[in-house]
């Protein structure tokens, strides 16, 4: 599996490219998606979202109707999409949110996106929505803004919730030790290392 990523907007959310075919996370930044997509001579074929906040997924539109990408959402945070207010979207960016709807709505369980398949999990807290990608046989979870190298997901914005992003974190640091996590900011790591960092 091709993992390729790059840092958008200026909270540098990270947008990857997966074996040249599928999109995660489309970013803010119109432009660095572009440059992104070109300097990757990818041939994007669906995009999708890890959860519904503005810095994730402003290029949603973007990324649909310029590469005809086939977009995907949890049901929960689809919403999102459509709203700059439930996309948590700064009043200054609002005029870069350009609303739209998803092609198709994820639940959790066994699939194929372009070909890859995947776990999809729903991790909701810090979103009610979240989702984390994950594929066995590679080695690799995405998980978006659920958990990072050194931490996880804030809950004090609209939607969030603790006790249930909690849950969803434990639910991923009982999976197997090799996975390499590939989060919604920050560098990617070891799942054991993550581990490490939970005292676990």
């Amino acid at each position: 599996m091709k993992i390729s990523v790059r840092a958008l907007g200026p909270i540098k959310a990270n947008c990857y490219i997966v074996d040249g075919r599928l999109m995660i996370d489309p970013g803010d930044d119109t432009a660095g998606l572009d440059a992104f997509i070109r300097e990757e001579g990818a041939g994007i074929e669906a995009c999708v979202i890890t959860h519904g906040h503005f810095d994730h997924m402003l290029g949603a539109q973007h990324i649909q109707k310029k590469y005809g990408a086939r977009l995907m959402i949890s049901r929960a945070d689809a919403p999102a999409l459509e709203s700059a207010k439930k996309a948590v979207t700064p009043w200054d960016y609002e005029d870069h949110f350009t609303p739209t709807q998803a092609d198709e709505l994820l639940d959790e369980g066994k699939r194929e996106i372009c070909g890859i398949p995947f776990e999809l999990l729903l991790t909701p807290g810090h979103t009610p929505g979240g989702l984390c990608l994950l594929n066995r046989e590679a080695g690799v979870l995405f998980t978006g803004d659920t958990l990072f190298r050194f931490g996880y997901g804030r809950t004090d914005l609209p939607g969030g919730d603790m006790a249930q992003l909690r849950r969803s974190l434990m639910r991923l640091l009982t999976l197997d030790d090799s996975l390499r996590v590939y989060p919604g900011h920050g560098e990617s790591a070891c799942l054991k290392d993550i581990k490490r960092s939970f005292g676990l």
